[in-house]
């Protein structure tokens, strides 16, 4: 690069950094560079993660409850039929109590900085991951759950 052309690149920032004297009012073609926006754009987002996290709360505090009501009405019936739960069967019953607490935690803990779309994909995922475990742990539970003094 010559100096004539660092010249004349000098010149054309120059010319850009400086305010127009003309009479028109100023415009700007980024909108969301201004604090109203931004603000109505971060209103915005905590409002969708707030319906996201409510609609899938509602969601994960039904399977908790699956897991309280398991919790309960297991430790019940081993007690009607005069048996026992064995510690892999409390361990089930204890995993199936938390893990819907632990994983919408997590889903909210990472979603909390993120888009909208980002926001239910998490939270959609955790659910299907807590579906799963719910599901694997009736099985387990199944496979000695119950301790008939063998």
């Amino acid at each position: 690069m010559n100096a004539d052309e660092r010249q004349a690149r000098a010149e054309a920032r120059e010319a850009t950094d400086a305010p127009e004297s003309t009479d028109a009012p100023e415009t700007t073609d980024a909108p969301e560079s201004t604090p109203d926006a931004s603000a109505t754009r971060s209103a915005a987002s905590r409002w969708v993660f707030a319906v996201v996290a409510g609609v899938f709360g509602l969601l994960y505090a039904y399977d908790l409850w699956e897991g309280v009501g398991n919790f309960v009405g297991v430790g019940g019936q081993a007690a009607a039929l005069g048996i026992g739960i064995s510690t892999w069967g409390l361990t089930v019953l204890v995993i199936g109590l938390v893990a819907p607490l632990a994983v919408f935690a997590g889903a909210f803990w990472l979603a909390h900085r993120r888009g909208a779309l980002a926001v239910l994909l998490l939270f959609l995922t955790g659910w299907a991951v807590v579906q799963v475990v719910q599901l694997d742990l009736e099985v387990l539970f199944g496979l000695g759950g119950y301790d008939f003094g063998s």
